[in-house]
């Protein structure tokens, strides 16, 4: 790695959060640390509840372990969820349900988080 940053022909490289959360050997082959930004208050909200129910949240990317995880539980545990959700949105969530807009709006994200 310390090679190819010497002859990248660059003066940024940009590596993807995660990669340097679980890769500190970037670091060590000379690439600094730009910004970490903290998870919002209402992601780290809905993190907790998701944990407190038995969900590994660094396993949240897979969506095989999500459908596994919530085919196991029971249905009052779903609606927690889906309150969380609702309760604690943020603006990125919320574009998930509205891909042709920059934010999505809330009423929307609302209906869909509920069905």
């Amino acid at each position: 790695m310390r090679k190819t940053l010497s002859i990248a022909g660059t003066e940024l490289i940009e590596m993807p959060a995660v990669m340097v959360k679980y890769n500190p050997f970037a670091e060590k082959a000379g690439m600094r640390r730009i910004r970490i930004q903290a998870p919002s208050s209402n992601v780290t909200k809905i993190a907790e509840l998701l944990s407190k129910l038995g969900l590994n949240v660094d396993l949240l990317g897979s969506s095989r372990y999500i459908v596994s995880m919530l085919s196991k539980m029971k249905p009052e545990d779903i609606a927690k969820i889906k309150e969380a959700f609702i309760t604690y949105s943020t603006p990125r969530f919320m574009k998930q349900f509205s891909l042709h807009l920059p934010y999505g709006y809330r009423e929307e994200y609302v209906k869909k988080v509920k069905d």
